[in-house]
């Protein structure tokens, strides 16, 4: 199901933003690309391409250093099973502070 594949994707970006992890490339929309993924776990000729464009002006240019806020509520039993609709994010968010 697409839908939940989408969703799932939207928790794990929440959970890096939530913590600190503020540079993120999401290539879930171009798995069916062609030439973007070898398998299903390793990154094709063309996903390579659109890595190397995505990250070289991050890697060539210096960064402010990170503030990284590891948070132990994403260990959580209800974190893992917390099904990812947006109003459910919500609602952990406003646990989190």
């Amino acid at each position: 199901d697409m839908n939940m594949y989408y969703q799932s994707v939207e928790k794990i970006k929440f959970q890096l933003r939530q913590q600190g992890f503020n540079h993120i490339l999401d290539l879930s929309h171009d798995g069916d690309k062609p030439g973007f993924m070898e398998d299903t776990i390793h990154i094709g000729w063309a996903g390579w391409v659109k890595v190397d464009k995505a990250t070289n002006s991050f890697i060539s240019n210096k960064q402010p250093q990170p503030h990284y806020q590891i948070n132990s509520k994403f260990l959580s039993p209800e974190w893992t099973n917390l099904t990812p609709t947006p109003g459910n994010l919500q609602k952990f968010q406003e646990k989190l502070h």
